[in-house]
């Protein structure tokens, strides 16, 4: 999944969330910027946040799902 403009570091890189055999990991395509863990799970449920907020605001929150790396942390 990709998140544009959201890269905790560069602040407009676009972030891609990835797994591998180690789990899942946050990666910015712009700085390469790399995270996984506990910044993970808190970025995911910021986009997560922020998504359903905008969602609100045009009246579609039913569109708006959190990704499952929010779900199941």
């Amino acid at each position: 999944m990709l998140y544009f403009r959201a890269c905790p570091r560069c602040k407009i890189g676009t972030v891609e969330l990835s797994s591998d055999t180690h789990g899942w990991y946050l990666s910015c395509l712009n700085c390469g910027f790399q995270k996984a863990g506990d910044m993970l799970r808190a970025f995911a449920a910021r986009r997560a946040a922020a998504n359903t907020a905008r969602a609100a605001a045009v009246g579609r929150a039913e569109d708006v799902r959190p990704h499952r790396a929010a779900v199941n942390s």
